[in-house]
């Protein structure tokens, strides 16, 4: 979520994508499935599958 809050909110491309790469690669992004499958859950109602979705969209093109 770190990732998101730089490259959404901040608009921080350069630091999202260092932060982004700082996560193990079995953990990351990239190593998701399908949204629609995710098990991420937010305490706080946070759509944690939506901002995966929006990083996949910004990094994986």
């Amino acid at each position: 979520m770190r990732t998101y809050m730089y490259a959404a909110q901040y608009a921080n491309f350069t630091h999202a994508r260092m932060t982004l790469d700082d996560v193990p690669a079995d953990q990351s992004i990239f190593a998701c499935g399908s949204c629609s499958e995710c098990s991420a859950r937010c305490s706080n109602s946070i759509n944690v599958a939506g901002r995966i979705d929006t990083l996949k969209s910004m990094y994986l093109a």
